[in-house]
């Protein structure tokens, strides 16, 4: 059996989180100038994370078998050593 990595309040706490969080939310959307906000809040998170795809894909390596095949065999070897799917081979 795999040990237990949460404890026994942290569904209480999760359960309290998203009432609080219903209820914040609802009164965010009622409010106008609170929609305001919140569609604020959308678009800083849409343009953050395009921001951040930019940046990891201008700073990633492509590996191929021939440079480090010891680096190279390590991240297709994980999900078999997990027990998940194989990932799929990129082009």
């Amino acid at each position: 059996m795999p040990p237990k990595l949460t404890d026994d309040k942290e569904t209480l706490y999760l359960i309290l989180l998203i009432l609080v969080s219903i209820v914040f939310y609802v009164l965010l959307i009622v409010s106008l100038v609170g929609l305001a906000y919140l569609l604020l809040g959308f678009l800083a998170l849409f343009v953050i994370q395009g921001v951040f795809v930019g940046y990891v894909r201008g700073n990633c390596v492509r590996l191929g078998e021939d440079q480090f095949p010891e680096v190279y065999r390590r991240p297709g070897s994980l999900p078999l050593k997990w027990g998940s799917r194989p990932c799929r081979k990129s082009t």
